[in-house]
């Protein structure tokens, strides 16, 4: 590796940092405004079941996967886990589950693009992107 490249890698760890960091101020924005409880746990958000599900509904409250957004749902009602056909309580937990969804979804999306676009420009960063990752939430 050349001395121009270990600068450029040098140059795109700390721009990666600084992406991350903006990640982390997004989400926090994200969920400040959030009624429901979600909790953090192994790099997710966590959202307890029994507190915004049930086992049976009005068809228009079924959950319906809108995406990942890093929500993790927690628990199960009966043995029925989410996926499996539970409903929202309200159509006002399911709005609001289903725009952070959305929300965290898009926010990843950026993140991606944004890294990938340093990539294209100046290159890997020196150090592992987990690492990167690692370091900013842990400071």
């Amino acid at each position: 590796m050349t001395r121009e490249e270990k600068k450029d890698a040098a140059y795109s760890s700390k721009i990666i940092e600084g992406i991350y960091k903006k990640e982390i101020d997004s989400k926090s924005e994200v969920l400040k405004n959030k009624t429901i409880i979600i909790k953090r746990a192994f790099g997710n958000f966590c959202i307890d079941v029994e507190t915004y599900f049930s086992i049976s509904g009005e068809e228009a409250l079924k959950y319906e996967n809108v995406g990942y957004g890093g929500v993790v749902f927690l628990g199960n009602i009966e043995g029925t886990v989410v996926t499996q056909g539970l409903y929202y309580k309200t159509q006002e937990i399911k709005t609001e589950i289903e725009n952070l969804i959305r929300s965290m979804d898009l926010i990843d999306f950026e993140v991606r693009e944004a890294i990938n676009y340093v990539h294209e420009q100046h290159g890997r960063p020196s150090i592992q992107h987990a690492v990167l990752h690692f370091n900013v939430n842990n400071k």
